[in-house]
């Protein structure tokens, strides 16, 4: 049973009688160059998925704010529940893609979140680079920055310049595996 609780100081989330409040909680990633993001800018979801592996259960609530304007429509956050654990992931993007979706990448059973962060301009005037890390949910149900073995962490870099036609796409890797 999931239940959403939305007032004008602060919104809070139930789920199977675990209430939480988003007022003082933040993003694991950086959604834009500003670093780490409060998720008590929310107070409202669009979408809520049930990921189930074995006996591990997620459940992922996309939200937002609403009703947004100007630079605030471009935002979403993202909380990843452990069903067993009761732990609480959040993550956020800006212009970026917004589906939520888990992986598996190491076909290891363990769950993979793949984050966005956007940098630059975001009226399209100057070049834009959105960055995807690679997060991994571990025993307790925490989701946490994959690295490879010298401490860098996996990520892929796509940058475009909308507003030069004379320079393409960029993609830029350090991944499990080279993507072509």
């Amino acid at each position: 049973l999931i239940k959403w609780f939305n007032t004008d100081d602060e919104t809070k989330v139930m789920i199977d009688g675990d209430l939480f409040t988003l007022k003082d909680k933040v993003t694991l990633n950086k959604p834009w160059d500003t670093g780490n993001d409060s998720v008590d800018f929310v107070n409202n979801w669009d979408q809520i998925s049930l990921f189930k592996v074995d006996d591990r259960e997620i459940i992922g609530i996309r939200m937002s704010y609403g009703p947004c304007s100007g630079l605030a429509c471009g935002a979403e956050y993202y909380l990843l529940y452990d069903v067993s654990t009761k732990e609480k992931s959040f993550f956020g993007t800006f212009n970026a893609d917004d589906q939520l979706a888990l992986y598996d990448f190491n076909g290891a059973g363990q769950w993979d979140y793949v984050s966005k962060s956007f940098s630059g301009d975001p009226n399209g005037l100057a070049p834009t680079t959105v960055t995807y890390n690679l997060y991994s949910m571990n025993a307790s149900g925490k989701f946490v920055e994959q690295n490879d073995r010298s401490g860098q962490p996996y990520r892929l870099s796509v940058t475009s310049f909308p507003d030069d036609s004379s320079k393409t796409e960029s993609f830029e890797q350090h991944w499990l595996t080279v993507i072509k």
